[in-house]
């Protein structure tokens, strides 16, 4: 007998290395609305996925190098004060002295500045790449924000009574996505400012921040693993969290008026670094009630060559550039140039649903009581008015 869920698994597997044969620039992950994690079963049609990727060390030439190397939204609100810098002393562990130079924090984003001063017998600019490791993150809460060492967690976890499991993730203990560079090198004082970007679904509104470091590994060569120095010693900082913030509100908006009366659920959210966008659209569902198994096994098979030739030749593809959100002062903002947010659109083929959501630059310090969302994906246009 025909096994749809382990067809559907087959499928997602074979279209997953189609999408990566297809494009560097769109890859699948993890981090999506939390309304939109099904069983990765589901995403029968990934090869119409789109995603932003992380850049960990590169920045673009044609551009501004921004602050954390982020989102304009995230830019914007920087610009607007949504950023602390700390004034710590530096913390010295056997020559090799560190603090956290600034920081941001809100619901999607965590990132650091780190003001790295080397022992002389490294030479700065030597150093190509560099990440910190045995790294945790934790705050007042007893949340575990981020930490890529089971010890640590281990350590963590016994010590406050938790009953939770390394990579078992829950709401207290977060999935982090992580992009790292080196911003800028001092020769003068032999030192490197290393920006640590963390992005999750949902990051608590924490008042106090507790990071212990164990490893700064440092890279003469672009190839990780190569050439590694490891500076091993042990720096514990803590961050009283400003109000801006651990008391920071997201505006909940309406649709009002929408263009396609197939759409049936919709969420609009504007936070302090970016707005957030998704629809839910009825489709027709590419089988008939009668048919066999074999027949939805088929039609569905055609589906999905037919997407990916589509994929290939450059048919039904998504110019994020043609969609906007617009102001009542006509102002527009567009979907953000990075993947510190999640992006793209689903067809569910076997439920005859189509998923969209998108991320623009659009902050709460430049919104307005009224808005307009268009919309341009594969090949069609959505318009949506929205009010708070």
């Amino acid at each position: 007998m025909f096994d749809k869920e382990k067809y559907k698994e087959e499928v997602f597997l074979k279209y997953q290395a189609e999408i990566s044969n297809t494009s560097s620039k769109n890859t699948i992950r993890k981090n999506k609305f939390e309304y939109f994690k099904v069983p990765i079963a589901i995403f029968c049609s990934l090869i119409l996925m789109t995603t932003f990727t992380f850049a960990t060390s590169i920045i673009k030439k044609d551009k501004k190098i921004k602050h954390y190397n982020n989102s304009d939204g995230i830019e914007t609100a920087i610009e607007d004060g949504y950023i602390e810098k700390t004034n710590m002393e530096f913390i010295n562990s056997e020559g090799t002295e560190l603090i956290i130079d600034d920081y941001l924090m809100d619901d999607f984003n965590l990132s650091f500045t780190f003001d790295i001063k080397l022992p002389n017998e490294i030479k700065v600019n030597n150093i190509v790449k560099a990440n910190l490791s045995d790294f945790i993150i934790t705050d007042n809460d007893n949340n575990i924000i981020f930490c890529d060492d089971e010890r640590l967690f281990n350590d963590f976890v016994v010590t406050n009574y938790l009953d939770y499991k390394y990579h078992e993730y829950n709401e207290k203990y977060i999935n982090n996505g992580s992009n790292i560079y080196i911003k800028e090198k001092n020769v003068n004082n032999n030192s490197i400012k290393l920006v640590y970007n963390l992005y999750a679904n949902n990051y608590p509104k924490s008042k106090k921040l507790y990071l212990k470091i164990c490893n700064i590994n440092l890279f003469e060569n672009e190839e990780i693993g190569r050439d590694g120095i490891t500076i091993r010693e042990n720096w514990e900082l803590s961050l009283d969290v400003p109000e801006k913030f651990y008391n920071r509100e997201a505006i909940i908006y309406k649709v009002k008026k929408c263009s396609d009366e197939k759409i049936y659920y919709t969420e609009a959210v504007v936070y302090d670094t970016c707005m957030k966008f998704c629809f839910i659209k009825e489709t027709e569902k590419i089988f008939d009630d009668n048919d066999t198994e074999e027949e939805i096994h088929k039609k569905l098979y055609n589906k999905l060559e037919e997407d990916a030739e589509n994929w290939r030749n450059g048919i039904n593809q998504t110019n994020s550039s043609e969609s906007y959100v617009e102001t009542e002062n006509g102002e527009k903002y567009y979907p953000v140039d990075s993947s510190t947010e999640d992006a793209g659109y689903h067809d569910r083929y076997l439920d005859g649903i189509f998923e969209y959501w998108q991320t623009f630059s659009l902050t709460k310090n430049n919104t307005s009581d009224n808005l307009k969302i268009v919309i341009n994906v594969k090949g069609q246009e959505y318009c949506f008015e929205l009010v708070k």
